[in-house]
């Protein structure tokens, strides 16, 4: 019900704003929270919404603005909900507000342009749960790899080799896993 209520609200939107003769320049942005409700629907990633494994987090997000996005494009590249403000602070032309403290996000705009090739590999966190951020199930994730506690303690896949999460490579590889515990600590460490 959701689904179609906002599908419907969406078509209503796209009319209005052709109909104001903006449609061109006008920017549609839609994702979704995280992940998937229905068991299936994954695509075969691991789990679904309310897990840190992959098929709790992964979302399609779409983008409509036919001045700059001629053509359908898909991209495979990561990203995260954080990336829209600085995406839409460039699109606008605005800086950055003299008191804003620094973004998790980064601005998609290449990926905007169909340059795959600047958008930078980096760490993208999740946490949730637990009465402080410090102690919520926790994940991180880079275009190769996902390191997820769960609360049982730290599991590593390589999302290429083993998109499903199949393999906890945490034993075979812990120079890997020990550079995303460092990392989750010191952005948890800055976070809270």
């Amino acid at each position: 019900g959701e689904i179609t209520a906002m599908d419907a609200a969406l078509g209503e939107l796209r009319k209005g704003i052709r109909r104001l003769g903006v449609a061109d320049n006008t920017v549609l942005w839609y994702c979704s929270d995280n992940g998937a409700i229905a068991k299936g629907s994954t695509g075969g990633l691991r789990a679904r919404k309310g897990s840190l494994y992959e098929g709790g987090i992964r979302v399609p997000a779409i983008i409509e603005w036919p001045a700059r996005i001629k053509s359908n494009r898909i991209t495979n590249m990561n990203a995260n909900t954080s990336d829209i403000y600085p995406t839409l602070l460039e699109l606008a032309g605005a800086p950055l507000p003299n008191n804003q403290p620094v973004l998790d996000g980064t601005s998609l705009v290449p990926l905007i342009e169909g340059k795959p090739s600047a958008w930078p590999s980096r760490n993208l966190f999740t946490v949730w749960g637990g009465t402080r951020l410090q102690d919520g199930r926790r994940a991180v994730r880079t275009d190769r790899w996902r390191a997820v506690n769960e609360k049982r303690g730290w599991e590593l896949y390589d999302m290429i080799a083993d998109p499903s999460q199949t393999r906890n490579l945490a034993q075979a590889k812990p120079e890997v896993l020990a550079k995303f515990q460092i990392a989750y600590g010191e952005w948890i460490s800055y976070a809270v």
